[in-house]
């Protein structure tokens, strides 16, 4: 077992055991607008995750042209923003994120395809963790945003809508390599 998977099982095991600490406070998953962003981003996930099993390893290291992110630096990237993020609300990354993702995911090499995979459900489920540790009374709070005045929930919105932005990118790269988005299979 690598050390990714490790740490990976180790953060889902505490997790698990602990919960966050909207949960321990409350002993209740989120509710409204916390609850729609827990929603999305495990939706997002899912569709990252498949498109990054689907595509073979070669196609990790395709780029449209030069100058832009391969295929495989773009799942590092949203892995590692999902760990950035939260760091503008005063959550930081526990010390089983690898320190590539805790350094914004961006690497001159990008990591074996399960790697990749693995980061991304340790990123989604930080992400994730991030939304619960905030309350509803927090959203509204301010705090500064790669250098500009912002507010949580800004920074939760901001995270959940970049993770969209770059589904789209991956989603014309997959079908630019001949691969069709494994959730819109089967027509329309």
């Amino acid at each position: 077992m690598n050390v990714l998977t490790r740490r990976t099982l180790a953060v889902a095991a505490v997790l698990a055991v602990v919960g966050g600490p909207a949960e321990r406070a409350t002993g209740q998953e989120p509710t409204g607008f916390r609850a729609d962003l827990i929603s999305d981003l495990t939706g997002v996930e899912q569709k990252y995750v498949a498109l990054a099993e689907v595509l073979s390893p070669d196609q990790y290291s395709w780029r449209p042209m030069e100058g832009v992110r391969t295929a495989g630096e773009v799942f590092m990237h949203i892995a590692g923003a999902n760990i950035l993020f939260p760091t503008f609300i005063g959550i930081e990354a526990s010390d089983d994120i690898p320190e590539v993702l805790r350094s914004g995911g961006e690497s001159p090499e990008v990591p074996a395809k399960a790697e990749v995979i693995e980061a991304l459900h340790a990123a989604f489920e930080h992400a994730r963790s991030a939304v619960r540790a905030v309350s509803d009374e927090d959203l509204d709070r301010t705090t500064t945003m790669f250098g500009q005045p912002s507010t949580y929930r800004r920074v939760l919105l901001l995270m959940t809508t970049h993770c969209h932005e770059h589904l789209g990118q991956q989603i014309a790269y997959a079908r630019a390599n001949g691969v069709v988005p494994p959730w819109s299979m089967g027509g329309g």
